[in-house]
């Protein structure tokens, strides 16, 4: 069976930002997949909805560390979102974790308008 000219073809959208990448490239791939007529299988190895659900699986052991470390440091936060996942649960928490800590002293207003912790 003769190859067509289109087989075998790849493509990797670049970005500046890696998540502009991916989505460009589920974009993509969800665009030529619409095409069965032109393309017969359309693949991400590097992504898709498999990676999106389970890509924690296949990072390197040092990211996964990083990354679960930054979800136990977190995990106030996605707890509280996660009982009240509304608009007025998240202006609560951000009133809570960036107001309160303000008007209790843990963090200082400075004539320059930054803050500093105490």
């Amino acid at each position: 069976m003769p190859r067509s000219p289109r087989a075998g073809r790849r493509c990797s959208p670049s970005s500046p930002a890696p998540e502009f990448a991916s989505a460009a490239a589920n974009e993509l791939a969800a665009a030529l997949a619409k095409e069965p007529e032109q393309f017969k299988s359309v693949a991400q190895p590097e992504g898709g909805a498999f990676f999106e659900h389970n890509g924690l699986l296949y990072l390197p052991a040092d990211k996964v560390e990083q990354t679960t470390k930054q979800l136990v440091q977190a995990r106030p936060l996605i707890n509280t979102l996660a009982h009240d996942p509304t608009l007025t649960g998240l202006a609560q928490t951000l009133n809570t974790t960036l107001n309160v800590p303000l008007l209790t002293g843990q963090i200082q207003s400075r004539p320059d308008g930054a803050s500093a912790r105490s």
